[in-house]
């Protein structure tokens, strides 16, 4: 199987001119991209039957969604019936009295400034994300996405008059981890920017939103193309024994405990079981 590693390496650079532009409050929005024959191929046979798939991404002023809140959400959508690539972006202004810890702006970049100037409410970011996401059969695609999912619905409860739309559009989607098929892959480090490079396309995580929305497109991509068991982990999330449950349970969603896989590999392992070697 002959895999596309230059197209996926060029739509990451290209959300990434896109973050940077967005982060310079530029409007990033209305544009679309072909996706390649070899590239849907892949995903129609992974995920079948839907009629967009999701990659999205956010970052936080931490990690409890109840006390913490999104600063910005980010997605890219595959349409299944045009093969048209569409990007979402938009950053949350904060409520009065809430600033952007320091720790979060030196890891994502994301200022005070930037939430007060670039941001919308939180409601209206949710209802511009549901207008956005609207469709019939959709899979919501993240890098843990469990977290995201979390802090998600916890801001749709908080506007639960005026979002219980976008929270029905959300709990009829399925949803599928790309951080718990990868763990039953290969041993640690587990984070996203480590997962991707492990399949030879350079990628250096800036903790941007978009950026990220499109290293877990590539991600699943790369595990679409190495084996055919993406529809198997719909739905079901692995925990950490460790750690235990982050956040609250989704009611869809089967979770199991996941040991992941302890030892590296060799080369040769790794050939004979289809891995990144045969790629």
């Amino acid at each position: 199987m002959k895999v596309n590693r230059r197209w996926i390496q060029q739509i990451l650079s290209h959300l990434q001119y896109r973050g940077n532009m967005a982060a310079d409050g530029k409007n990033i929005s209305g544009v679309d991209i072909l996706v390649p024959e070899n590239v849907m191929n892949i995903l129609k046979e992974a995920l079948p039957g839907y009629e967009s798939i999701v990659f999205f991404d956010l970052e936080t002023t931490g990690l409890l969604p109840e006390k913490d809140r999104m600063l910005q959400l980010s997605a890219v959508s595959i349409k299944m019936s045009t093969a048209k690539l569409l990007s979402f972006n938009t950053y949350i202004r904060l409520e009065e009295g809430m600033v952007v810890p320091q720790k979060i702006t030196e890891l994502t970049g994301i200022t005070d400034e930037m939430s007060k100037q670039y941001g919308i409410s939180e409601e209206k970011a949710l209802l511009s994300f549901g207008q956005w996401l609207d469709a019939e059969r959709v899979i919501m695609v993240g890098h843990n996405v469990q977290f995201d999912l979390c802090f998600l619905l916890e801001a749709c409860r908080r506007n639960t008059e005026t979002c219980a739309g976008v929270k029905a559009l959300i709990d009829r989607a399925d949803y599928l981890d790309t951080l718990t098929v990868y763990k039953d892959r290969r041993p640690s480090p587990h984070n996203l920017s480590s997962a991707v490079y492990e399949y030879h396309v350079s990628f250096k995580s800036s903790h941007h939103a978009l950026e990220d929305a499109g290293a877990t497109l590539a991600l699943c991509y790369f595990m679409g193309c190495e084996k055919s068991d993406l529809h198997t982990y719909i739905n079901r999330f692995g925990i950490s024994p460790k750690y235990g449950l982050p956040g609250v349970e989704i009611g869809k969603v089967e979770y199991y405990i996941q040991e992941g896989i302890q030892s590296v590999h060799n080369e040769s392992t790794e050939k004979s079981k289809g891995g990144i070697g045969s790629l």
